[in-house]
């Protein structure tokens, strides 16, 4: 029984083998030695990243290049999340305080701060939109409230609906602050 079972193994992993593709990993140019949190990928070739030190890049040829489109002003900031739409519009939001979030619609060349909290607690975890533009942005609780953000117009204004809420969160429970994968 045993040198018909080593038989199987063995051919399996032979199998295996032959059907194994090489994979290539190709190092990105990083820009500032940041660290990525934040992944949105439009298609087949446009993608945005975020991250710490106000790192924005844009990619449009599948991560071959990229164009590096930080917010001026914001060099400190850490953006954990990035909602892109396509090549000219994304929106991107910071973890801690204050918390933004900044608007582009002309692939980064310019920012626009469409949201700020000051409040020394805050901590926004992330955020999503439909297809149709409408948004949820979430933080961790603040006495016993979740921050909520709505947009129904893909982040140009961001209303807070907080207070709308009929729940508490008990203290100590918090989200998950990377890359807005706790909302989707």
């Amino acid at each position: 029984m045993k040198p018909l079972f080593l038989i199987f193994i063995t051919h399996i992993l032979f199998l295996g083998h032959l059907n194994a593709q090489q994979t290539t990993i190709n190092l990105v140019n990083q820009e500032r030695n940041s660290s990525y949190r934040g992944l949105s990928v439009v298609d087949d070739t446009t993608v945005w990243v975020s991250g710490s030190n106000g790192t924005v890049g844009l990619s449009t040829d599948a991560g071959k290049n990229w164009q590096w489109v930080n917010p001026i002003g914001y060099e400190k900031t850490d953006f954990r999340d990035i909602e892109a739409f396509d090549e000219n519009e994304a929106l991107i939001i910071s973890a801690g305080s204050p918390a933004i979030i900044l608007s582009t619609h002309d692939g980064g060349r310019s920012w626009k701060e469409v949201f700020n909290d000051k409040r020394p607690e805050i901590f926004y975890d992330g955020f999503a939109f439909t297809s149709k533009g409408v948004g949820i942005a979430f933080g961790d609780a603040l006495q016993g409230k979740m921050p909520l953000l709505k947009s129904t117009d893909f982040g140009r204004f961001c209303k807070d609906i907080s207070p709308k809420m009929h729940f508490t969160i008990t203290d100590g429970e918090a989200g998950f602050a990377d890359s807005g994968t706790s909302i989707n």
